[in-house]
């Protein structure tokens, strides 16, 4: 979020907020506040920035898709700081971890196909999640 100095004086400093990018976008700002602290935050901003319903869809603003990815870091952090409270365990240790995680769930590992990216060559593709095989 932005701040601006507006004035300051000796003892005391004033600041305006200025309007985040996701607050131009009332709908996303709703549910975010909705889904922050709980288990589904992350898989929702996941799916928001990731995305493309077919190609008929615009894409978010790069300072939204900044202020997105910047509130899912701050919740890890959150929990990396009440992980490290009930295990001992340091924060930064924690925090690298949980990134970590993330990043690797993020990106398939070696040998692991998209079973979407070529539907003709995985016959089963189609069935995927979705019950047994025809």
């Amino acid at each position: 979020m932005n701040v601006t100095n507006l004035s300051t004086s000796r003892n005391n400093t004033r600041l305006a907020r200025t309007e985040c990018a996701l607050e131009r976008m009332p709908h996303l700002a709703t549910r975010i506040r909705a889904l922050w602290g709980h288990a589904e935050f992350e898989l929702y901003i996941s799916r928001l920035l990731m995305e493309s319903r077919d190609g008929n869809r615009q894409g978010l603003p790069w300072d939204a898709a900044q202020e997105l990815l910047f509130l899912v870091e701050l919740g890890i952090a959150k929990r990396a700081l009440t992980a490290e409270e009930l295990t001992g365990v340091p924060f930064a240790e924690l925090f690298a971890q949980c990134l970590a995680s993330i990043s690797d769930a993020a990106q398939p590992g070696p040998g692991a196909a998209d079973p979407w990216a070529d539907p003709a060559a995985h016959k089963e593709a189609g069935h995927l999640g979705r019950g047994q095989s025809r």
